[in-house]
């Protein structure tokens, strides 16, 4: 059964910012695909359309039409727990690492290379 088609509704302002995140080469990837979706959606156009042009399945396109219509245009920020690779050291060991790089010098040098941090 086929879903029926919405549009986001959104602002201009909001439209705006959207097309901003989009461009802006510093967001990121997955932020400005989701960007894209909106402002597509906001134009009317089907999922499945869509989804041919973005390259993505039509459930990811319904889901962030729907969860930008229930919680809002900076739910494209939004990053699910969990996701992205886990960290391989404590906030405690980055922390030391940090105040070492940036507080101390090797001995018998005026800066720190990798090689030697990894083995102090």
């Amino acid at each position: 059964m086929p879903h029926a088609e919405s549009s986001a509704d959104l602002e201009s302002s909001q439209v705006q910012r959207l097309e901003q995140w989009a461009a802006a080469g510093s967001t990121p990837q997955q932020v400005a695909l989701r960007c894209r979706i909106v402002l597509l959606t906001n134009r009317g156009e089907p999922a499945a359309q869509i989804a041919r042009r973005l390259e993505v399945q039509r459930p990811t396109v319904r889901l962030w039409r729907d969860r930008v219509a229930k919680e809002g245009f900076g739910a494209v920020w939004d990053i699910a727990p969990g996701r992205g690779r886990k960290p391989s050291y404590g906030k405690s060991r980055i922390a030391r690492l940090v105040k070492s790089t940036l507080q101390d010098k090797p001995q018998g040098s005026t800066h720190w290379s990798t090689r030697v941090m990894a083995k102090a």
